[in-house]
């Protein structure tokens, strides 16, 4: 079992992180909510070398509220002057990030890191590895053209767990 003070130097990410992070960041701007303590996510994010993705973090600390509440969502939005329509949170915890941003009307995409296969309902988008992202694109567009709702995100809000790799 690895000590909780090495976490931070553990710079392993989880399979396409580092891809995905280069597709969405190339197309749209990227913050982090989460409910992780500042030093150690900033810690976290310089050694996996994944900090110059995101335009801003946004953590639970900053006003005392935990993912799923309405309040981090809706304070997140806010200080990236954000509008809920053109955001979308991506995130592997379905209590906090999926949870959370439909409870304010936020789509949603599910990393179903865990192989989930009940939901008490259908998330947004549902995706199983990371290399899936781009793909959403293309689908959505072919799928939906009148209606491409992921095309015209501009803010993607990313749970910072996603991309790390368990150290456990």
């Amino acid at each position: 079992m690895i000590s909780f003070s090495v976490i931070p130097t553990k710079s392993g990410l989880v399979p396409y992180a580092k891809e995905a992070l280069d597709y969405l960041s190339s197309k749209y701007r990227l913050f982090i909510l989460s409910n992780g303590f500042r030093e150690l996510q900033f810690q976290k994010m310089q050694s996996s070398g994944i900090f110059h993705y995101f335009e801003k973090v946004i953590l639970s600390e900053d006003i005392h509220v935990h993912k799923p509440y309405p309040e981090i969502f809706n304070f997140a939005l806010s200080s990236t002057q954000s509008q809920l329509e053109e955001s979308l949170m991506i995130g592997d915890s379905w209590d906090a990030d999926i949870v959370g941003a439909k409870g304010i009307g936020m789509h949603q995409m599910y990393y179903n890191n865990i192989h989930k296969d009940e939901y008490p309902f259908q998330p947004t988008y549902l995706i199983n590895s990371l290399s899936e992202i781009p793909l959403f694109h293309i689908i959505i567009y072919l799928l939906f053209i009148h209606v491409i709702i992921l095309l015209f995100l501009r803010r993607i809000f990313l749970s910072l767990i996603l991309f790390y790799a368990t150290f456990f």
